[in-house]
């Protein structure tokens, strides 16, 4: 899994949730238990991690709960929208999201 704007805090254990367009769901529902490859932007590192858990969650949700926000590394709610948006150019609070949760192994 890429992990473009956040692999760093992957490694230092920061990141524990990554939020994904809602089909990603229909892919990872089943993966509790499955380990996986954290990769930076250039793909040159590398961290095994394991899901935990996939839920599904809004946007809103995501960025008006510390419990989430924070797993995703960020301080803020907001700070969590700046780089959703600059990833997939759109906003909805009601939109629909793939949560994982993992851990670093």
């Amino acid at each position: 899994m890429l992990f473009r704007e956040t692999f760093d805090l992957v490694i230092r254990d920061r990141k524990t949730q990554t939020t994904r367009p809602l089909e990603w769901y229909l892919w990872y529902k089943d993966k509790v238990g499955m380990e996986f490859w954290a990769e930076s932007g250039d793909r040159m590192r590398k961290a095994r991690c394991m899901i935990n858990e996939v839920a599904i969650a809004t946007l809103g949700e995501i960025a008006s709960n510390p419990e989430h926000y924070v797993r995703e590394g960020f301080e803020s709610g907001e700070e969590f929208k700046r780089i959703w948006f600059r990833l997939h150019r759109q906003w909805k609070d009601d939109e629909r999201v793939c949560v994982i949760r993992f851990v670093r192994l």
